[in-house]
């Protein structure tokens, strides 16, 4: 005659926007040999510190599964759950009783880029204005040529940032990155945007003149 029992506790799905999680705890028992073949016992189940009680039976020669439940648990991220069980097995095996846990992972959403727009531009700089559906984590950015991101603020819903040192008329993409961040784990959102650098004034034209007289020029300067 032998009893042997398991519980698993698994995590059935997440949703970052809620922040919850579905967790399942399956209670299974295999009895050999004598068991309480068709008489009804109660046993007592945890999960998350809720408590359940569920009949059963146990078969001779079987595995039965004597409690599976599903569990909602709000405040979900990173947590670690806990799940316990204690039941009546046979009448020489007294009682069954095991644990089991798992950790949610932290659960982060996305950040959703409203805007992102030039503001201004000069020969050597390029001025940009954001706005984000909620406040994130920290705002970034970096040329498309760089390989690493600049960080310009932190905990921001809205603002601008400038990029200095660039080249006068010189078109530039800029990779812009919003980001939601809880312990090592980074969720991004990331847009593009391009714009030129004004060009340096030239002269376009001139009259011809006399030596110390007076004439016209035609001028373009796009950085006025």
């Amino acid at each position: 005659m032998a009893v042997n029992s398991e519980g698993t506790l698994t995590i059935v799905s997440t949703n970052a926007t809620n922040g919850t999680a579905v967790v399942k705890y399956v209670v299974k028992c295999t009895c050999s040999g004598e068991s309480y073949n068709g008489y009804e016992q109660t046993g007592t189940f945890y999960i998350d510190g809720t408590k359940y009680e569920n009949s059963y039976t146990l078969p001779a020669n079987k595995t039965t599964t004597v409690f599976s439940k599903e569990k909602t648990v709000n405040n979900a991220s990173g947590r670690k759950i806990n799940a316990s069980y204690s039941f009546p097995s046979t009448p020489n095996y007294g009682t069954q009783s095991g644990s089991d846990t798992v950790t949610i992972p932290v659960l982060l959403q996305a950040p959703s880029i409203s805007d992102l727009n030039l503001k201004s531009r000069t020969l050597t700089s390029l001025t940009f204005s954001y706005t984000l559906s909620e406040t994130v984590s920290s705002v970034h950015y970096k040329l498309s040529t760089n390989s690493n991101y600049t960080q310009i603020r932190t905990n921001t819903k809205s603002g601008e940032f400038t990029i200095n040192n660039l080249v006068p008329n010189t078109n530039y993409t800029i990779n812009f990155l919003a980001r939601n961040t809880s312990g090592s784990t980074n969720k991004d959102t990331t847009k593009n945007i391009s714009a030129t650098t004004l060009d340096i004034g030239k002269i376009s034209s001139v009259s011809n003149f006399s030596h110390g007289s007076n004439t016209s020029i035609t001028i373009t300067n796009p950085s006025r």
